[in-house]
C-alpha cells in the first residue's frame, strides 16, 4: 500500500507492522479527528478467513475492557477489503521494550502479570481463549497494559453474542511456539489454561530473556518432555515465590496450572504484596519512562520471542493501606493490597 491511500474514510499514514495474514497501518479518522490502527487482511480471503475475521471483530467488540484493545469499526464480512479499525496504542510492545532495555525486574513483571490477569478474567467470563499471548501482543503506554491481536481466538462455548453456533472437538495448532501450551501445540482440546501457560511464559521471558522450555519444541512443532529450566539460571535475584508462580503457570499438565484467571491473579497479588506494590499502573508508568536509570536493567540479552496515575483519593487509599499493612504484617498487607487494587483496577 502506498502513501495517500485511504480505506473507506481512513487515511493511511504509515505501516505499523505486518504478519502472515495482513498488515496494520497507522491511519487518521477525519470524522473524529483521531489516530487509529487499521488492520487489513492481505492474504487470500476465503469463506473461512472471512468467518474468522468476523469472529475477531465480534470478540474485541464484546470484550470491552481497559486491558484489551478497543474496536472502533469493521468492514463487514462481505466487504471487498476486510479491515478492522482499532484503538491506536502509541506505546511499545513488550518485545521491543525487552530489546531496548533487557529483562525486567521481578516487581515490574508482576505488574504486567496483574494487568494481563485482569484481561483474562474478563475474557474468561465470555469463554474466549486468546491463544497467542506473547510479548509482541502486549502493549505498554502510560502505565496501561493492552492485550492486542485477537486473530486466532477460540470460543469454548456456543455464543449468539459472538455468532458461534457449534464448537469443534479438535483444534488447529495455532499460536507462537515457546508461548504455546503442550496441548495447544499438539492440537488437543484446550481451554483457558493455555492462556495461563502463555502468561507464565511471558513472565519468564520478561525477567530472563529466555523461555521455560527452550529445547522442548521439536522441529515438527510437537512438545517434547524437556525439563523446566529454573529462571534463576539466568536471573539469580528472582525470589522463590516468583519462580513457583511461573512454574505453576507453565506446568506441562493443565490440571497442575492455576485453575482460572482469578486464582492466577490472587497469586500475583501475593507477589506484589511481598514487594509492597500497590500502585501497579504508576509503577509501570515509572518503568516506561525510566530510560537510562536504575529502573532499567543493565544487562541486554536478546529476547527469544519475536491508566495513568490514580486520582488523589486513590493514592491516599494506597498510602493508608501501605502504612497499616507494614504494621500488621504481610498477610494483612496482602488483603489490603487486594482490596485497593480491586478498587483501582477499572480506572
Amino acid at each position: 500500500m502506498t502513501k495517500a491511500i485511504a480505506i473507506d474514510r481512513y487515511r493511511i499514514d504509515r505501516l505499523l507492522g505486518q504478519g502472515a495474514m495482513g498488515r496494520v497501518y497507522l491511519a487518521h479518522d477525519p470524522k473524529l479527528n483521531r489516530e487509529v490502527a487499521v488492520k487489513v487482511l492481505t492474504a487470500r480471503v476465503d469463506e473461512r478467513t472471512r468467518e474468522r475475521f468476523e469472529l475477531e471483530a465480534r470478540a474485541i467488540a464484546v470484550l470491552k475492557h481497559p486491558n484489551i484493545v478497543e474496536l472502533y469499526d469493521y468492514s463487514g464480512r462481505a466487504g471487498t477489503d476486510l479491515y478492522l479499525v482499532l484503538e491506536y496504542v502509541p506505546g511499545k510492545d513488550l518485545y521491543a521494550t525487552l530489546l531496548e532495555r533487557g529483562p525486567m525486574r521481578e516487581r515490574t513483571a508482576l505488574c504486567v502479570a496483574h494487568e494481563l490477569s485482569l484481561a483474562l478474567q474478563h475474557a474468561y467470563r465470555f469463554k474466549v481463549v486468546h491463544r497467542d499471548i506473547k510479548p509482541e501482543n502486549v502493549m505498554l503506554h502510560r502505565g496501561r497494559i493492552v492485550l492486542a491481536d485477537f486473530g486466532v481466538i477460540k470460543v469454548l462455548e456456543a455464543s449468539a453474542l459472538l455468532g458461534v453456533d457449534e464448537i469443534a472437538s479438535h483444534t488447529q495448532a495455532i499460536g507462537t511456539p515457546g508461548f504455546m501450551a503442550p496441548e495447544q501445540l499438539e492440537g488437543h482440546n484446550l481451554d483457558h489454561r493455555c492462556d495461563i501457560f502463555a502468561v507464565g511464559a511471558v513472565l519468564y521471558n520478561l525477567t530472563t530473556g529466555h523461555l521455560p522450555y527452550e529445547s522442548a519444541v521439536s522441529e515438527d512443532g510437537r512438545f517434547g518432555r524437556g525439563d523446566f529450566v529454573d529462571p534463576r539460571t539466568y536471573a539469580p535475584e528472582l525470589t522463590d515465590a516468583f519462580v513457583e508462580l511461573v512454574k505453576r503457570c507453565v506446568a506441562i499438565k493443565p490440571r497442575e496450572r492455576f485453575n482460572d484467571p482469578d486464582e492466577l491473579r490472587d497469586a500475583v497479588l501475593k507477589g506484589l504484596a511481598q514487594h509492597r506494590v500497590i500502585e501497579v499502573r504508576q509503577l509501570l508508568e515509572d518503568y516506561e519512562v525510566a530510560v537510562d536509570t536504575a529502573e532499567a536493567s543493565e544487562s541486554l540479552p536478546t529476547p527469544v520471542s519475536k491508566g495513568k496515575a490514580r486520582s488523589g483519593s486513590g493514592v491516599v487509599i494506597a498510602l493508608v493501606a501501605f502504612v497499616f499493612g507494614m504494621a500488621a504484617g504481610s498477610a494483612a498487607f496482602f488483603w489490603l493490597a487486594r482490596y485497593v487494587l480491586g478498587l483501582l483496577a477499572p480506572l
